[in-house]
């Protein structure tokens, strides 16, 4: 079974600073009930899996590189060209139980069901409660703001210029370097893509095999030079196979083919007969590079991301730079700035 990565890119982590209260008018309100928020999104996999490349070069030291990504997190359309409503959705999610999914299509959504206080707040309204509280001095004041609505639209264009400077990162390719060459002075891209590709193979290494995701008819045997059966267009490629009893221990390449591809079934038909096979369902680009022999290719192989993986980025929003309380003092100035980070999942669909 794979296992799914969960794994927070403290690389891409962001800070908007442009929230602004303005005159007060009269109104009541619940307290706050509650603190920091969650933020989903589901990305469409073959985003992610287009970005994050690697390669083996000659000494065998791996290198990494990043292409060009437009929708790495928008609305789907151009990650340049967000407008509010388009990408952020203040509640615009239904679903109330967090082990239920959270996730909608190209949109960032608040766990929350409705525009109210909740057990876990929506995003936008934990934050504006925390600001009307550090302005007029109780979080009971939201609704005597004058701008209220204002204030939920702009912090929806703060998301979406959050998520903007995160997909910036990746406007570009980045060039292939050296995992032993990547560090906190590369640029955040490769950052990325180092930290993406090491915890692949501490959390779930078995996905840099051949073997990855490989199972069993009948009784195969170990067997040197195994021939392969494709429902694609490869051929060529033979495979070492080991086997302890009836568990696969190693599929190793023997000899490389041609015209392997992601997405291909393919089955290894070992010495013990027919009937005696070992199957992979749906290669990964990993593993049709290592049956073509392509893994040197400076154009690079993906990642070998897969559906259900989660990835978390920081979204830091505070008041603006020159927000006053009704003593028109300075937030900043006086230590009361309002800060909220929101954890902004990625889910891998």
């Amino acid at each position: 079974m794979p296992t799914n990565l969960d794994l927070y890119i403290s690389n891409l982590d962001v800070c908007n600073n442009d929230i602004t209260v303005a005159a007060i008018i009269g109104s009541t309100y619940d307290p706050i009930a509650g603190t920091d928020s969650n933020l989903y999104y589901q990305a469409p996999l073959a985003n992610w899996q287009r970005i994050f490349k690697l390669y083996t070069d000659g000494d065998g030291d791996v290198r990494l590189l990043t292409s060009q990504a437009k929708d790495f997190i928008s609305d789907g359309t151009n990650a340049a060209a967000l407008s509010v409503g388009s990408l952020y959705d203040v509640c615009g999610n239904t679903y109330t139980d967090v082990s239920n999914n959270p996730y909608n299509t190209s949109k960032i959504n608040d766990l929350s069901a409705v525009l109210g206080s909740t057990v876990d707040p929506a995003s936008a309204l934990d934050f504006i409660q925390e600001l009307a509280k550090a302005v007029t001095g109780s979080p009971q004041s939201v609704n005597l703001l004058s701008n209220e609505e204002a204030l939920y639209t702009n912090y929806g264009v703060q998301i979406e210029a959050a998520a903007t400077t995160i997909s910036t990162n990746f406007a570009t390719a980045g060039t292939a370097t050296k995992n032993s060459l990547i560090d906190s002075s590369s640029p955040v891209k490769l950052q990325v893509a180092q930290k993406i590709y090491q915890n692949i193979g501490s959390i779930d290494a078995t996905r840099y095999t051949l073997a990855y995701q490989a199972t069993r008819t009948g009784t195969p045997v170990d067997t040197s030079g195994a021939t392969i059966a494709s429902d694609g267009s490869g051929t060529g490629a033979t495979v070492n196979v080991s086997m302890t009893t009836t568990t696969i221990d190693n599929i190793a390449i023997n000899t490389t083919g041609s015209s392997y591809a992601k997405g291909d079934a393919i089955t290894i038909t070992t010495t013990a007969g027919a009937g005696n096979t070992i199957g992979i369902a749906s290669l990964t680009a990993f593993q049709a590079s290592i049956l073509n022999g392509v893994l040197t290719t400076e154009a690079g192989t993906e990642f070998p991301l897969i559906a259900g993986d989660v990835f978390h980025i920081g979204v830091s929003i505070q008041n603006n730079s020159t927000q006053t309380n009704i003593a028109l003092k300075n937030l900043d100035t006086i230590g009361d700035t309002v800060t909220r980070k929101v954890n902004l999942h990625i889910k891998l669909v």
